[in-house]
């Protein structure tokens, strides 16, 4: 299974999908960086969406390249995301979608 397969098994039924990708409103995105957290998944980047009637449309994206490798990177991602999202999404955003991978481990 891959990770976008896990995270919407286990955590689908607080999200809705738009155009491939899980769509979350908060408090609920804390359980997802959570996740991501405790599994040493790295947040590469976010999505930010609005609903404007019947609409919903990106508004804005964050993405972590510059702290998304190297060791600990996960936890980088993770603690950045938290910052970001810790009392309400940016920019008025309804949702957040995350765009995820797992953290590689170095090479002995």
């Amino acid at each position: 299974m891959n990770l976008n397969e896990v995270i919407k098994e286990k955590y689908g039924s607080y999200a809705f999908e738009k155009a491939g990708e899980l769509l979350f409103k908060w408090p609920d995105v804390l359980k997802i960086i959570n996740y991501c957290e405790k599994n040493n998944i790295i947040v590469v980047g976010m999505n930010f969406w609005i609903q404007r009637g019947k609409d919903i449309i990106e508004i804005n994206s964050t993405n972590y390249e510059d702290i998304n490798i190297g060791f600990g990177a996960s936890q980088k991602t993770t603690k950045a995301a938290r910052a970001l999202i810790k009392d309400k999404l940016p920019d008025n955003a309804s949702y957040v979608s995350f765009v995820l991978g797992y953290e590689t481990q170095p090479s002995k």
